[in-house]
């Protein structure tokens, strides 16, 4: 899925009927739900433009720039912006997608790498595989685009911070466990966006959630998060110094003057009647794992023998 990805974008970026230009972009996997069902998914930042090389032509207009003359940029590259409000056609990106990850199953599948066991096992069969596979050609799939929300695109990073290092449901969704070993029972919140991002509880057997959970945790070496095009590792330094030197300086910021009780601090709110009843007395250091984990338990001699 991480390669199909990255390949689509890379190639749809690059055709000149569309951006016509190299992009990056990050990519972070996210496979739970809200109910921690499997629902394996990437999430993709990337840019608004990318880099073209410079035809000659281009080149020669360049030079007869005044503006173009004193810029310290190679005149082997430019900076390509989007137009406002669209990056890359949808459906373009949705049929070469489907095209890319079918075609890569279908190549596993044929290396003899794709396990068909449980659920799966009556795609052992090749004819059924095939016929499997050509019922997903059939369909039409839908690549999910859109700008940053309130076109802040910090809220985008903000939003795939959370998910960087969490898994599956915080300890603040759980609300109850109930019993012990096979009559356990584990009560956590949801939000329903089935019902307008709603709340609801759910509540499972102590076995079930375990299954549940289990499907989220990445195999050893397995890397969520990726970079490709302009943003890979290998590169990223130069090319970032050089996309800084081709975009034009940007505005200089004008922020407000400080002000000594700001008129609405959310920190100074009760998080139950939201009155400003809270008085800061003070601020502490986060404290590390080790000194949370040496607080709450102790130690423990196990005997594996």
């Amino acid at each position: 899925m991480f390669r199909a990805a990255r390949e689509t974008l890379l190639e749809v970026a690059a055709a000149p009927e569309h951006l016509g230009a190299q992009i990056g972009g990050l990519m972070v996997l996210h496979t739970w739900g809200q109910t921690l069902q499997l629902h394996p998914h990437l999430h993709v930042i990337v840019p608004g433009g990318g880099l073209r090389r410079e035809t000659g032509s281009d080149q020669d207009e360049r030079r007869r720039s005044p503006a173009a003359e004193s810029a310290s940029s190679p005149p082997s590259a430019r900076w390509v912006s989007c137009p406002a409000g669209f990056f890359l056609p949808v459906a373009v990106l949705s049929a070469v997608f489907r095209g890319k990850l079918l075609d890569f199953l279908k190549q596993e599948y044929e290396a003899e790498t794709l396990p068909m066991t449980g659920g799966l096992s009556e795609l052992a069969d090749a004819a059924r595989f095939a016929q499997w596979l050509t019922a997903l050609y059939q369909k039409d799939w839908v690549a999910f685009v859109e700008p940053p929300k309130d076109r802040a695109p910090e809220q985008a990073l903000k939003y795939l911070a959370r998910y960087t290092y969490r898994v599956a449901i915080s300890n603040q969704r759980l609300e109850s466990i109930e019993g012990k070993g096979p009559d356990g029972r584990v009560t956590f919140w949801y939000k329903d966006y089935a019902r307008d991002g709603t709340w609801d509880r759910m509540t499972l057997s102590g076995v079930e959630f375990l299954r549940r959970l289990m499907q989220h945790v990445l195999p050893r070496g397995f890397v969520r998060i990726r970079p490709f095009g302009f943003l890979a590792n290998r590169h990223r330094v130069e090319k970032l110094a050089l996309i800084r030197r081709l975009l034009p300086p940007a505005p200089p910021r004008s922020d407000p003057p400080p002000t000594a009780e700001p008129a609405d601090d959310w920190r100074r709110r009760c998080p139950y009647c939201g009155e400003p009843a809270l008085r800061l007395l003070g601020e502490t250091s986060r404290p590390s794992l080790a000194s949370l984990v040496a607080a709450t338990y102790r130690g423990l001699v196990l005997n594996s023998s």
